[in-house]
């Protein structure tokens, strides 16, 4: 069975992150930290968690690091899959009738693990080898509140599929290319720290 480890070592780091930030005060807006979890929507459909802290540049442009994980099913591809990505994005706000409703648009690059068991030959099983991606992005800040909706677009990459059926039968070894694109949707806590830019 494959094992998940980019995705279970993108939510750990998350956790850990989130403690390190834990005694950020709210009275400032410099510094901010979203934290929380949502789900996969299309086609890879699961639970997630993720973690993004993030810079304000000035009142309109805001730069962020982001590390999540997926746990789901590719419902086109019928099979188990896990995806652990890592990066940075980029994010314009925008003018909104209330000082604490914060809409914005985004756009990131990011490495993407993709961990599956699709395609799989009898008993054996498939590697997909790691692969850039971008994500635009919508979505608002409103007070401590955060949500976004997500497409994560990964560039082809990749995937090896092995046989372990036991000798006198040769190992089948298969490669071909594929595309992992999906959609997310993430809620979370926005902490902040330091002073309004």
């Amino acid at each position: 069975m494959q094992k998940f480890n980019a995705v279970r070592h993108a939510i750990f780091i998350a956790m850990l992150i989130s403690l390190s930030v834990s005694s950020f005060g709210q009275s400032g807006h410099r510094f901010k930290f979203a934290l929380g979890s949502g789900f996969g929507a299309y086609p890879v459909m699961g639970p997630m968690m993720f973690a993004e802290p993030s810079f304000q540049l000035n009142e309109r442009l805001m730069i962020s690091g982001r590390i999540e994980g997926i746990l789901g099913t590719d419902i086109l591809r019928n099979g188990n899959t896990g995806v652990g990505s890592y990066g940075l994005q980029v994010s314009r706000f925008f003018p909104s009738y209330q000082d604490s409703f914060r809409p914005f648009a985004g756009i990131g690059i990011h490495r993407y693990h993709i961990g599956t068991g699709i395609g799989m030959i009898g008993d054996g099983h498939t590697d997909i080898e790691p692969q850039l991606g971008v994500n635009p992005r919508l979505g608002f800040h409103y007070r401590h509140l955060f949500m976004a909706l997500e497409f994560n677009a990964v560039f082809r990459t990749t995937r090896t599929s092995y046989s372990t059926i036991p000798s006198p039968i040769p190992p089948t070894i298969y490669s071909d290319q594929v595309q992992l694109n999906y959609w997310c949707i993430k809620i979370g806590v926005l902490l902040h720290a330091g002073k309004q830019p």
